[in-house]
């Protein structure tokens, strides 16, 4: 079975540089173009504050010019300095305005035949990141009506990485009890701080929190949560555990500062907001902020726009497993499907759980299942698009046996954010979200509600693309009291249904 999926990755890998090296021009019954549109900056719809929407790319991504990502190294594609970051110059995001399943069609097959990095793809519109060079060979091969539905988003990418990276350290910080949540979320934290800051935690509330430790990455690094423990239960009983994790996705900083602002948020609150209290007390805690460990320290340390973990595939050029791919559950194994391809950011492995990420936090979870402590809820934290999804991501025409109170709780759980900081969440399954068009088997959210855990989300976090996976460091703080309002929500809606009474 691995052998078989492995020939079909480098399979496709082959084709897309064939289909590279290729003529692209278009044919005169294919609904193109017949010449090629002339892109200038002042053509494109330029009112980003009508729309709010905007997106970033990363640099090694390649253009329509480009045989396949296979060219990471190419010199000329990329901007390297002396500490051996990656620059994003010259490239912009494009947001195009699908209207109808065959404009989705077009550019579906276009980003997946040519490697386009694409950031965001809903029934409304789909992102994609480009360099500015390659954007009049991408028009080309596009029907006019698309040509003329479009946004430019992001004029200069390197700006807005710039933007994130210009307050950040990578060493260690150290933190005192006055000071720990005004440093500690004023800003994204390294992988070093955020462990540090574990530790502190556990320092000051040595009964409420307990030390995780996973495992070790490919790269050999803990991966390491924390655990709360409020008020034991009852002789005889045990406690069923909610299970929140951030950055499967490296790039998604946003989403492990979120999961970290939860934490502080229920330790410090649990003496003094009966909530909180109440929330501790029924259940366990279990909090990862982040899963993709090596992909994160990558993503500071390199390439701010790195998506999957670091390790090595069967393709030497192309590095790195979508983790929220190579969950055991509907792993896909469609030989059209981007996760076949090494050097896609979709590539889920060549078997289920190869990924020692996901593979690791599996194991976990059924250890608990094994001790009388399964996960009954799971909140899986991403960005952008400020949505709440639920199960199944894998296919629409499957719904879950209590799709009601799925339903329920999100729209519940949207109305408590709505009222913390009137930001608006879109409540819809997860089958109807994909950032790259494609199928969604193999997801986290998936695999964790087929094991039990009834109640599990994706949650897509701020923005819907003013920023995108870049957002500044000082929305950290607003989104975190908004996902601490609705998983207060989350928590009781599940005490209630679990008989808690309060």
């Amino acid at each position: 079975m691995a052998s078989l999926h492995s020939t079909r990755g480098l399979l496709f890998v082959f084709t897309t540089i064939l289909l590279f090296l290729s003529t692209s021009a278009p044919s005169s019954s294919d609904n193109r173009l017949q010449i090629p549109f002339q892109w200038k900056p002042t053509s494109l719809l330029s009112k980003a504050g009508a729309f709010e929407e905007l997106t970033n790319c990363k640099t090694h991504t390649l253009g329509l010019s480009e045989p396949t990502e296979i060219a990471l190294t190419n010199s000329a594609e990329r901007s390297i300095n002396s500490n051996n970051r990656i620059y994003h110059h010259d490239f912009v995001v494009l947001r195009f305005l699908a209207s109808t399943d065959s404009e989705r069609r077009i550019l579906k097959e276009i980003t997946h035949k040519r490697r386009f990095d694409v950031w965001s793809s809903t029934r409304e519109h789909i992102d994609i990141c480009l360099q500015e060079k390659d954007i009049p060979k991408l028009f080309s091969l596009l029907p006019y009506s698309l040509q003329k539905s479009h946004l430019l988003l992001i004029p200069h990418v390197q700006v807005s990485v710039n933007q994130t990276w210009s307050h950040i350290s990578t060493s260690k910080q150290s933190f005192n009890v006055k000071s720990l949540n005004e440093t500690y979320f004023s800003n994204y934290q390294s992988l070093d701080t955020i462990y540090i800051w574990m530790d502190f935690l556990r320092a000051l509330y040595p009964d409420l929190v307990d030390i995780i430790e996973l495992g070790n990455s490919y790269e050999g690094r803990k991966i390491q949560g924390i655990k709360l423990n409020g008020t034991p239960p009852k002789e005889g009983k045990k406690k069923k555990t909610i299970l929140i994790n951030g950055a499967q996705h490296a790039r998604e900083w946003i989403s492990v500062s979120t999961v970290s602002y939860l934490a502080s948020a229920l330790v410090s609150g649990y003496n003094q907001d009966n909530d909180i209290k109440n929330m501790l007390d029924d259940f366990d805690w279990v909090f990862f902020p982040t899963l993709n460990v090596d992909g994160y320290v990558y993503s500071f340390e390199v390439d701010r726009l790195w998506r999957k973990n670091r390790q090595p595939t069967g393709f030497p050029f192309c590095t790195g497993i979508d983790l929220n791919r190579d969950w055991g559950f509907k792993w896909p194994e469609e030989e059209d499907s981007l996760g076949v391809n090494p050097c896609s950011e979709r590539y889920q492995g060549e078997t289920p759980f190869q990924a020692i990420e996901s593979k690791l936090l599996a194991e976990y979870i059924g250890n608990l299942k094994d001790h009388d402590h399964e996960v009954i809820g799971y909140l899986d934290f991403h960005s952008y698009a400020q949505k709440i999804l639920y199960p199944f991501a894998y296919d629409c025409a499957t719904t879950p046996p209590n799709l009601e109170d799925l339903e329920e709780l999100a729209i519940g759980a949207a109305r408590a954010i709505k009222q913390s900081n009137y930001q608006h969440y879109e409540v819809e399954s997860a089958c109807d979200y994909d950032d790259y068009g494609d199928k969604n088997g193999g997801s986290a959210v998936d695999w964790i509600y087929n094991q039990g855990a009834h109640f599990s989300y994706i949650i897509k976090l701020r923005d819907t693309g003013t920023h995108g996976f870049l957002l500044p460091p000082d929305e950290i703080i607003p989104c975190g009291e908004e996902i601490l309002s609705m998983t207060k929500f989350f928590s009781k809606f599940i005490s209630e249904k679990e008989g808690f009474i309060h």
